[in-house]
C-alpha cells in the first residue's frame, strides 16, 4: 500500500466514487483505463506490472504493456524464452499492477497466466513498429552481452537483411492472457481514507466487497 509520507491535510473532505463501480470488473477496468488514457501525461499509459515467481520460488517483477482487455483476461507479450516465461511455465499464478498517478487510481490483479494462440502471437507482433519487431530479432532477451556494441552490430544485420522485406515473427516471440481471480480498484484519498473495492470472480460471476483501507 502506500507509506504515510505526505502531511495531512486537515481541510480536505473525502469524496465519494467518481466512476461507477459497476457489477462487473472487467467494465470497471475499461471505465478506470479510458480514464487514465484520456489526455494522459504519461508516456507509457499503458504500462503494467507483472509480478511472477520463478522455480526457486522467489518474486520478481518488471513491467510490460497492456495490449488488449476482454472478459477473457488481460493480454501482454514477450519472448517465450525470457524468464518470465519460463516462471510462468513453472508458476502460472502472476499478478499485475496498474498505478495511474495522474488520476491517483490504482488496479491489483491476481490470475492465472496461459499463453495466447499462434495467431494472436502473429497479429501483436505485426501490430508492433517495425523498429521493435527487428529488435526482437536482433536480440535474445535477458542473455549475457559482452558489449552494447555487439548487439548494435546485430540490429544493422538483421534491419539490411530484411530491408524492403515483412519481418517474419520468431517462433519464440508470442504473449499471454491472463484470467483474473481477483481485481481490486484502489481510489486514493488525501486523508488516507483510500476507497478499496474488491472483485472476486466464482461459480462464473463477480462478486463485490469494500475493504478498509
Amino acid at each position: 500500500m502506500f507509506c504515510d509520507c505526505l502531511p495531512y491535510d486537515h481541510s480536505y473532505t473525502p469524496s465519494t466514487s467518481r466512476v461507477v463501480m459497476k457489477p462487473n470488473a472487467i467494465d470497471v477496468f475499461r471505465d478506470w483505463f479510458a480514464l487514465a488514457l484520456k489526455d494522459s501525461p504519461l508516456q507509457h499509459p499503458k504500462a503494467m506490472c507483472l509480478s511472477t515467481v520463478n522455480e526457486d520460488a522467489i518474486p520478481e517483477a518488471r513491467f510490460v504493456a497492456l495490449k488488449k482487455v476482454s472478459d477473457e483476461g488481460f493480454v501482454f507479450c514477450s519472448s517465450l524464452e525470457s524468464p518470465k516465461a519460463l516462471s510462468i511455465a513453472t508458476h502460472s499464478n502472476v499478478a499485475l499492477t496498474f498505478w495511474w498517478d495522474h488520476i491517483e487510481r490504482q488496479v491489483r490483479i491476481r490470475g492465472q497466466a496461459s499463453q495466447i494462440s499462434d495467431a494472436d502471437a502473429e497479429y501483436y507482433f505485426h501490430e508492433r513498429r517495425r523498429d521493435a519487431q527487428l529488435t526482437t530479432l536482433a536480440s535474445q532477451q535477458s542473455t549475457p552481452l559482452s558489449s552494447q556494441a555487439e548487439l548494435e552490430e546485430s540490429l544493422r544485420v538483421i534491419k539490411k537483411r530484411y530491408e524492403g522485406h515483412q519481418i517474419p515473427r520468431p517462433h519464440t516471440w508470442g504473449g499471454y492472457c491472463v484470467k483474473p481471480e481477483k481485481i481490486e480498484f484502489l481510489e486514493f484519498q488525501k486523508n488516507r481514507l483510500h476507497i478499496r473495492t474488491l472483485y472476486i470472480f466464482s461459480r462464473g460471476k463477480w462478486s463485490k466487497f469494500l475493504l478498509q483501507p
